[in-house]
């Protein structure tokens, strides 16, 4: 094997070969010129076979041919750059290279004239030649970052397309004439398909690999997702040429793009030219759709292409515009969410992207509207306040607005109703009413832990310890006395039933068969009469209590004896 020199500096092989290669292997570069004369400078110069070096990335690409290329009678294979640096090093350090190329073991080809992918693709060449820049000018793609090779791959899949396929089905471009299956990626990175973990190309993938095929790649494969997005809001219309359905407009959209671009254009180019021809060709109609397909790929509000010139300097975004976002993005901390009063909270604006300007409102704060990034808000009246932020940043204007956000406790007052024990059983009662700070309220009884009710039943004589909490965390502390009660009998628990206790629209009570009532009166907590009860002899009685207020209430009952029992019962 030795190196193919040609003369000239670069020694790419363009020109006649200045080395005697009979009986060798030659050794030449990729670039400048085509694969097909630097095989036949190395073919009359004796070789017996080629070994193109890749000279840009690892990929290995099919070598197009030309017009001579009848002319070429010896084999040639492409191998990575990498593999190629190393056979370089190799041969100019004065080492003696030796190599067999197997003929039999290459892989079966296929001609690509029986290829309609091909066919496609090759007049799509001639159709962004010439649109790119206007019919009179086909020297406007071959800037680095110029989008050819994507669109030609868009007329092989638009040509090969029926209602019978899917989006997320995988479509390779090549695939026949190196003798793959369909299911495989041809002669791409990847294969086509809206699915990101078929296909996960993004703008910022030709950063790595930045040559033409691969360039174009990504290109096609947004232009692929925005065909399939239109495809799924308008339909798919078998007539390529005269239809109407989501793909025809897509197309149309494709192709009016190409028009309206500069020359030399890059990804921004490409896809500020297709939103031009939505507003052109459908006002605007489908500006949302477009932006969205784009920046799913990493094209999106913010995207920077740099230089056309250069395929390695671009900025990918993932953002759409404003006018599109239905996301909130206004956003701001508390260092708090409940206090009592007097305190004070700090809020602290994270809008991301940052906001340039900002208004706040603090519903029952000091101070009540603020547009500093960062304030410090007091508050002296309980109850549960609304945060509002509304900001401006390079996204558009938002609002950010959180009902009750914050609970302001303290101030709390208690009333309660304690109901003496009876004589000669543990019957007392105590029901709390708080009011004030913030509800709901937590309940603690020191004598009783891990019970937390507004009421407690079968209390002894004695003191009892509450504390109650509002929603903030504010506390009130009191001392509750449950007495002896005086004159009043307490007889069997038997004698009197009174039920559901507590009670929501009807109470019931029984007496037993062989006791008498004289009389029922119900009383409220502060002893007023609250209704008389008619007594007819019988034994079993109902009440409506679907008129009385929530609270407790106590029912007196006389028998004919003249012994008295109070019963108490909640109203719910």
């Amino acid at each position: 094997m030795v190196i193919l020199s040609d003369g000239n500096a670069n020694n790419l092989g363009c020109a006649p070969a200045s080395t005697d290669l009979t009986g060798k292997i030659a050794l030449v570069r990729r670039g400048t010129c085509t694969f097909v004369s630097k095989v036949l400078n190395a073919q009359n110069a004796g070789a017996l076979a080629v070994i193109v070096v890749n000279n840009s990335t690892d990929d290995i690409v099919n070598m197009g041919g030309s017009a001579d290329d009848w002319q070429v009678n010896i084999p040639t294979v492409m191998i990575s750059q990498t593999t190629g640096n190393a056979f370089y090093a190799t041969l100019n350090g004065g080492s003696v290279m030796n190599a067999t190329l197997n003929i039999n073991q290459i892989a079966d080809y296929y001609d690509s004239s029986f290829d309609a992918g091909i066919i496609a693709h090759e007049y799509g060449h001639g159709v962004s030649n010439r649109l790119t820049g206007g019919p009179l000018n086909v020297e406007c793609l071959y800037n680095e970052e110029q989008m050819g090779e994507g669109w030609s791959d868009f007329m092989t899949l638009i040509f090969t397309t029926t209602a019978a396929n899917t989006p997320v089905e995988p479509r390779a471009v090549g695939n026949y004439v190196i003798a793959e299956s369909n299911s495989g990626p041809g002669i791409r990175n990847y294969p086509y398909s809206t699915d990101l973990n078929v296909n996960p190309s993004t703008y910022s993938f030709i950063e790595t690999y930045s040559q033409t095929h691969s360039v174009g790649f990504v290109w096609c494969t947004m232009l692929w997702d925005l065909y399939w997005n239109m495809v799924d809001q308008y339909g798919f219309d078998n007539d390529i040429l005269n239809g109407t359905g989501g793909n025809n407009m897509a197309i149309k959209l494709v192709m009016d793009g190409m028009r309206f671009q500069p020359c030399s254009p890059g990804f921004v180019d490409g896809r500020d030219a297709i939103l031009e021809a939505d507003e052109i060709n459908f006002g605007g109609a489908n500006r949302c759709l477009i932006w969205e397909t784009f920046a799913r790929r990493g094209l999106g509000y913010f995207a920077d292409q740099g230089d056309s010139e250069s395929a390695v300097d671009g900025v990918e975004s993932f953002e759409i515009p404003p006018f599109c976002s239905e996301t909130d993005f206004a956003n701001f901390s508390s260092s708090s969410e409940g206090i009592c009063l007097g305190n004070s909270i700090v809020y602290t604006d994270i809008t991301e992207p940052v906001s340039i300007s900002r208004t706040w409102n603090f519903e029952g704060g000091t101070p009540s509207t603020s547009t500093e990034p960062q304030v410090t808000v007091v508050y002296d009246i309980p109850g549960n306040y609304d945060v509002t932020l509304s900001v401006t940043n390079n996204l558009g204007n938002d609002d950010q607005v959180r009902a009750d956000f914050v609970t302001i406790g303290g101030g709390i007052s208690l009333t309660y109703t304690a109901g003496d024990a009876s004589a000669n059983s543990n019957s007392g009662f105590i029901f709390l009413q708080p009011a004030g700070g913030v509800s709901p309220y937590q309940t603690i009884w020191d004598d009783f832990p891990g019970v937390n009710d507004l009421t407690l039943n079968f209390l002894a004589p004695g003191d009892y310890s509450v504390t109650i909490t509002d929603q903030a965390g504010c506390s009130f502390d009191t001392v509750i006395t449950i007495e002896r009660q005086v004159g009043i009998e307490t007889i069997g628990q038997n004698i009197f039933t009174v039920y559901p206790n507590p009670v929501k629209d009807e109470l019931s009570f029984s007496v037993a068969d062989n006791y008498h009532l004289k009389s029922a009166k119900i009383t409220d907590a502060a002893g007023r009469l609250v209704s008389d009860v008619v007594i007819n002899g019988a034994y079993n009685y109902k009440i409506s209590t679907d008129t009385l207020s929530p609270g407790v209430y106590f029912i007196n009952l006389k028998l004919d004896s003249g012994t008295l029992v109070v019963k108490r019962f909640v109203k719910m």
